[in-house]
């Protein structure tokens, strides 16, 4: 801000144009415009790692998909809510307790990726949890780093976890579909799209989605 502007300038981030928007002058235009002049665009590395039908990696993401409006009202029910306290506490004394040095950052992470985790795909199960935290932490790492997609290098690493992560939510809607024939009833965000017919590629890039905004929503400082 001191080298460019107080109030806004152009950038550049690993080959990608930003505009920079500073104070909160800024932030209130942008919240008050965001349907009027501003669209969810995601880095072409983001893109590359996640999203692979044609409109995505040319367009983005369209606020509307990235919302979902229609689908919150199954992860704000009190029966789904009630889990977060024990989420939490979990969460606190895995990463706090009897710790001499805390990391903040790791925490904060696992913490958000185990939450979207449980209220957008209804998963309990912490190992599976933890596998899928673990191959969002390689993403995390690729993200930081020039998008080169070579043996040895973060950004191949994430690519491979990526691959991981699709076979892990492949597997989770099977499992949500063949609970919605038995007549389960809808508590996660999966299931709730299942039911409204969607198909497992259309749920798996839209669940991808929400849970990469989570990660880059924790990228910003």
């Amino acid at each position: 801000m001191k080298k460019h502007s107080p109030d806004i300038f152009r950038t550049n981030f690993f080959g990608e144009k930003f505009v920079i928007i500073c104070g909160p002058s800024g932030h209130k235009f942008l919240f008050s415009n965001e349907d009027k002049h501003f669209t969810v665009y995601l880095p072409k590395a983001i893109q590359k790692l996640f999203f692979s039908t044609q409109q995505n990696t040319d367009n983005g993401l369209s606020n509307d998909e990235m919302k979902l409006p229609q689908f919150l009202a199954f992860i704000l029910k009190p029966e789904a809510l009630v889990w977060t306290p024990y989420i939490i506490q979990k969460q606190l004394k895995t990463h706090l307790e009897g710790k001499a040095e805390v990391k903040i950052y790791p925490f904060s992470r696992s913490i958000t990726l185990t939450l979207a985790c449980r209220f957008f795909l209804g998963i309990e199960n912490p190992e599976r949890v933890a596998k899928l935290v673990c191959q969002f932490n390689k993403v995390t790492h690729g993200m930081h780093t020039l998008p080169l997609n070579i043996p040895g290098t973060a950004f191949y690493s994430a690519i491979k976890a990526t691959g991981v992560i699709r076979k892990e939510l492949a597997d989770v809607i099977a499992e949500k579909r063949a609970r919605v024939a038995s007549g389960a009833p809808t508590q996660d965000m999966c299931t709730a799209m299942i039911v409204e017919g969607m198909s497992d590629e259309d749920i798996s890039e839209k669940i991808t989605g929400l849970l990469v905004l989570d990660i880059v929503q924790l990228l910003i400082p």
